[in-house]
């Protein structure tokens, strides 16, 4: 199955950097579907906290 690329507009403010750090700390080819699940809803949760 082919991977899209997400293109989201970025701010460089303090919660960017740690949704990036976040997600480089990812590893989905290491993960369970359902892990890797999990964690894109904890990525979407940090973002949309204020």
């Amino acid at each position: 199955m082919p991977q899209q690329e997400l293109e989201f507009p970025l701010r460089d403010d303090d919660r960017d950097s740690e949704l990036r750090s976040a997600l480089a700390a990812i590893d989905p080819d290491g993960m369970t579907p359902r892990e890797a699940l999990d964690a894109l809803y904890r990525l979407k949760k940090q973002m949309t906290e204020t």
